[in-house]
């Protein structure tokens, strides 16, 4: 008996350790293995057309799009498979897996609907039975109504509603003769009254959008809050400096038709060589309108570094200090000390 304990706690403490395992390498391979991107665009005289792709562990998970003047397409891949064909298959699985109880179903419903063919016609005989015994009785519901009705017609004929009709009548003339100038007068001081009301509200919403506007310059007057935004911008872009572009170039046939207008944007695009450090190369074409060319760019991103960014700012004591401020008053103004 203690053995085969002592073999289930053995398998128990494997799997433990093989899922603990699973879930290190999967960690490991979110930060540590980069999600890299390409994206691409090219330009000629009758169409253009840009793409871009991003894969992640070696190209195990990839998406791509594409697009331009003939349209647009994305495509996914996992593992080299296209994510529409693993639909299909598992779609025609299940298809395949639905038929056989479909055709059992089927095979039930004709049995209960035969059985039931026989009591269902019987139960119509007897109904029809019935309803010829009720006519052959000449019972019916017709007499009550026609009680009812008797009893209606002899109170209208009495007359014992006369004296509230009279009274109704004569109250119509007394409400007619009412002073059109009472009504008027009752109609202005409505409209005036609902008029002030508005006038209310608006100071009212006029005020707090004053008190509003106060507490967000407070807030933002703030050291704390100065200290929380100048660090989080830094390391925001800190992080665009490392998922941005290591690699990116390509080429333009550049022409305007007019010698001196093509010369000046080749001044322009000279001030500027600084910043592209001529990864670009600028063709000028000095007898023709033209503007062809292609661009391409590459790049990745650690995950790694997308945690210590995060961390950092999170982890600030002036962020933290906002954060706080925010949670105590609910987040309306950002204020109170």
């Amino acid at each position: 008996m203690l053995h085969i304990l002592c073999l289930v706690i053995k398998w128990i403490g494997i799997l433990l350790a093989v899922l603990v395992a699973l879930a290190v390498s999967a960690l490991v391979l979110l930060l540590f293995c980069p999600v890299r991107y390409r994206a691409g665009i090219q330009k000629t005289v009758k169409e253009w057309e840009a793409q871009g792709r991003v894969s992640w562990l070696f190209g195990l998970l990839r998406v791509s799009v594409r697009g331009g003047s003939r349209g647009t397409a994305v495509e996914i891949r996992i593992c080299g498979l296209k994510l529409s064909s693993l639909k299909k298959l598992f779609s025609r699985k299940k298809k395949k897996q639905k038929s056989l109880p479909v055709a059992a179903d089927r095979a039930d419903t004709a049995i209960s609907e035969m059985q039931e063919s026989v009591p269902a016609d019987a139960g119509q005989a007897g109904t029809e039975s019935g309803q010829a015994a009720k006519e052959q009785d000449g019972s019916g519901t017709d007499a009550p109504v026609a009680e009812k009705g008797q009893t209606l017609g002899e109170r209208v004929g009495n007359g014992a509603d006369v004296p509230l009709i009279e009274k109704a009548q004569t109250e119509e003339p007394v409400r007619q003769r009412q002073n059109p100038l009472k009504k008027l007068w009752d109609k202005i001081i409505e409209k005036c009254r609902g008029i002030k009301r508005a006038i209310l509200r608006s100071i009212a919403a006029i005020r707090n959008i004053q008190d509003k506007v106060a507490a967000w310059r407070a807030f933002f007057a703030d050291a704390h809050t100065k200290a929380a935004l100048g660090t989080a911008w830094q390391q925001i872009l800190g992080l665009l400096r490392h998922a941005g572009p290591q690699r990116w170039g390509g080429s333009v046939d550049l022409g305007l038709g007019d010698p001196a207008a093509t010369g000046q944007v080749l001044a322009v695009l000279g001030a500027t060589y600084p910043i592209y450090g001529g990864q670009i190369q600028v063709n000028p074409v000095w007898d023709k309108k033209v503007l062809e060319g292609n661009a391409h760019v590459k790049g990745r991103i650690y995950g790694i570094k997308v945690l210590c960014v995060a961390g950092r700012i999170y982890f600030n004591r002036d962020v933290k200090y906002v954060i706080k401020r925010f949670r105590q008053n609910g987040g309306k103004h950002g204020t109170g000390k």
